[in-house]
């Protein structure tokens, strides 16, 4: 995984995108920290905590000859922000963690509405629970027209006018709190976070479709890691933790995926990294098992041998 950043590539990958994953490891505090560039390569795997330094060490250990990005895609991590300005690259923000936040924010301001006392006062317990029930949804169906006009912003078909579809519904919203006050710590919930990021947003419509405005590469990526660490169990050390995902990421970089988007091809190739350089054909040789692929490639089914790569990598470590 180390000569990863040495390889010369013949295609530019301008695009950091990061996330954490938390595998079952002795020590709790620490979680897998994973860098991958557009083209759905692996550049980088390592523990990290959630401080910036440990974060803006793994990026540092994914740049080299063949990845200088100019852009760094994560979630709202406050992390994230403090490493894309120590190392000069342009923040942007996953559109589908803005969605689940943006919708997370109706549901807490909307549950924690109440009915005034003076109205309730002479009904019993059970009528203003059912009037309660009955004032949240009416909420509900005033709101929900105005998000979904405001989620078509961070579609591909309206990132011309993205930013004017969020103002818009920002408005509408304003406005409909004049008829029903118990919005008003909605929209000002919801007016502070978009303001906050709707430069970041606008910026990303106006990139070329090559720059992804999504991590669903990176969670993807995080659910094969996912699946291979409940093979393990748990985690005693560091060393093997490392290790083992080494594998995992460095045989995931060279599967030649057979469906999808990318049918027929590999990681590898997509970032066009010169194997000559890499010192590799193959994953096999990549991890200097040759003998390997040789003497098992007709006895056991493709999916079983990565398991007993895995195996000998992490005993290795142990």
């Amino acid at each position: 995984m180390e000569k990863l950043s040495l390889c010369k590539a013949t295609k530019k990958a301008i695009v950091a995108i990061i996330d954490e994953t938390f595998p079952k490891i002795f020590h709790k505090s620490v979680s897998l920290g994973l860098v991958i560039c557009e083209h759905g390569l692996i550049r980088a795997l390592g523990c990290v905590k959630r401080s910036s330094s440990s974060i803006k060490g793994l990026l540092n250990k994914s740049i080299g000859q063949s990845f200088r990005p100019l852009y760094l895609l994560g979630d709202f991590h406050p992390s994230y922000a403090e490493v894309s300005k120590r190392l000069g690259l342009i923040r942007l923000t996953d559109f589908v963690h803005a969605i689940r936040h943006l919708y997370k924010l109706v549901r807490i301001h909307i549950g924690n509405v109440r009915l005034s006392l003076k109205d309730t006062k002479k009904l019993s317990p059970k009528q203003r629970k059912e009037m309660l029930k009955l004032k949240k949804k009416l909420l509900r169906k005033q709101v929900m027209p105005i998000i979904q006009t405001l989620f078509k912003g961070f579609k591909k078909q309206y990132r011309a006018v993205g930013h004017l579809y969020i103002l818009g519904a920002l408005e509408e919203l304003q406005r409909l709190t004049e008829q029903f006050p118990s919005l008003d710590s909605l929209y000002k919930a919801m007016n502070k976070f978009v303001q906050k990021y709707l430069p970041t947003w606008a910026l990303q419509m106006e990139l070329t479709s090559s720059v992804p405005t999504t991590s669903n590469s990176i969670e993807s990526k995080n659910s094969i890691l996912k699946i291979s660490s409940r093979r393990i169990k748990a985690f005693y050390s560091k060393t093997s933790l490392l290790r083992f995902f080494s594998a995992v990421a460095l045989w995931e970089n060279f599967d030649v995926k057979e469906r999808g988007l990318y049918k027929g091809t590999s990681a590898i190739e997509r970032a066009g990294i010169d194997l000559h350089n890499f010192g590799a054909a193959n994953f096999f040789e990549a991890v200097k098992l040759e003998s390997v692929s040789q003497n098992n490639s007709n006895t056991i089914e493709s999916n079983k041998i990565i398991f007993y790569i895995l195996k000998q990598v992490t005993q290795q470590a142990a």
